[in-house]
């Protein structure tokens, strides 16, 4: 979780200084540097340490190995999103068909990740692309086939009700894993294989999802919510201060 509010931290730096395409796509490949030289310099401080695994679980969740994709999404806003805000076009309803095509190889793709053995983490032995890291390019592709439609699929009220408790989600979605587990219900899924297991993978999806919607929906009203009120109200304080500091600056005041 601290890795994650860190970015929250990196975030205004750059919302200001990496604007433009070719900037952000700098910052990645800076990033994707910085992932690398942590990882190696982490792996050999700890390997001493640390079991291998527990050495792996760290440089997987570190903040170095997880920059990249957050500096890959800034990239991915400013080729998809951001040129169709500044120019105001209104989303189609449709998909054309060449980007039903690609979409439907961006989807494949990621599904495909599932099974290939990739890293966990940037590094200098092949493959280099970590899982996470790969399956993030499929996502990124994705959106941006679909960032100037608004196909009902993808955009209907209830996706648009779990995006606004996405965050109360984010934090909810880990406990009620380890719970569903720990049920008569959620074992028996778990255990299930071949092609039983699918079905069953797809009943705990939903299960798990409408759980942790349950659980999001009333954080966020009783915590995100109110916090984002007080929030915008010590900003609007804030900014009333600094007018009545700069009308009392001015001639004749």
């Amino acid at each position: 979780m601290s890795v994650e509010f860190s970015f929250y931290l990196l975030f205004p730096v750059i919302a200001t200084w990496f604007q433009t395409v070719s900037r952000a796509a700098w910052l990645l490949a800076a990033t994707v540097a910085v992932a690398i030289a942590g990882n190696i310099g982490a792996n050999t401080a700890l390997a001493a340490w640390l079991p291998a695994e527990a050495v792996g679980h760290f440089v997987y969740f570190s903040f170095w190995n997880q920059l990249p994709v957050f500096a890959l999404a800034n990239l991915v806003y400013l080729i998809a999103y951001k040129p169709r805000i500044l120019r105001g076009e209104p989303a189609r309803q449709t998909v054309s068909w060449k980007e039903r095509r690609l979409l439907a190889a961006a989807l494949a793709m990621l599904a495909l990740l599932a099974y290939m053995p990739l890293p966990r983490s940037f590094g200098l032995v092949p493959p280099w692309v970590p899982n996470f890291f790969a399956s993030s390019l499929c996502l990124s592709a994705i959106c941006v086939l679909v960032s100037g439609d608004q196909p009902r699929l993808l955009i209907n009220p209830w996706i648009a009700k779990l995006g606004v408790v996405s965050f109360s989600g984010y934090l909810w979605h880990w406990q009620v894993l380890r719970r569903s587990r720990t049920t008569v219900f959620g074992q028996w899924l778990y255990a299930q294989e071949s092609l039983i297991g699918l079905a069953a993978y797809s009943v705990a999806l939903v299960l798990v999802t409408m759980m942790t919607f349950a659980a999001a929906t009333a954080t966020y009203y009783l915590v995100e919510s109110p916090g984002i009120a007080l929030s915008r109200r010590l900003i609007s304080w804030r900014r009333s201060g600094r007018l009545a500091y700069a009308g009392g600056l001015t001639p004749g005041h």
